[in-house]
Order: C-alpha cells, then structure tokens, then sequence
C-alpha cells in the first residue's frame, strides 16, 4: 500500500510541517478573528480553532458548498486536519484565505 512505502514516520512529520505552517497562515492574518485552542505538543495534525468574530454556522454552509472538509463544534469551534497524503502548503494557505473570506 501506499501508506507502507511512505512510512508513517514520514507521514507524521509531513502532517506536523503542513498543521504548523496552516497555523501559521491562520495566526498571520486571523489572528483578531480566531483563536486556535489546540494545545501545541499534543495535537498531532489537527487544529481546534475557536471563532471569535463571525458566524462559524454560516462559515460552514459556505465551506460545504465548497466542498472543503472542516468539523464544527458546538458552539464555536473548528476542527481541521491537513492529510500529509493528501493536502499541501498551498491547500493550507487557501483554506486561511477561505476563512478569512468567510467571517
């Protein structure tokens, strides 16, 4: 399989780099909007981020007509997850941009 070529070691630090960097996006331009709740060092490839000024609801029906795969929390929360097999940095910096475009 795909998985056992790659290894999931390899796999593990391609999803940190990619959760690390979303983060970043998110931290340099949403900053006063969002806040991420994820506690660094024990959140694997996934950010919880709490959304302090917007409607995460209607982010969401946006999100989902857009086909982007994002988890909503009741009542404020966003879960994502870059997939290291998956996604890549520029599939990070466009969700930023979409959230951005969406509060």
């Amino acid at each position: 399989s795909l998985y056992d070529e790659v290894g999931m070691e390899a796999l593990r630090v391609r999803g940190d780099k990619l959760t690390n960097y979303l983060e970043f996006v998110l931290k340099e331009n949403l900053e006063d909007n969002l806040s991420i709740i994820t506690p660094e060092g024990s959140r694997g490839s996934m950010l919880c981020v709490e959304v302090r000024k917007g409607d995460p609801r209607e982010m969401m029906k946006k999100f989902e007509e857009l086909k982007v795969m994002i988890d909503f929390r009741e009542p404020d929360i966003l879960r994502m997850c870059p997939s290291p097999m998956y996604n890549n940095y520029e599939d990070c910096y466009r969700l930023g941009t979409l959230i951005k475009e969406s509060l």
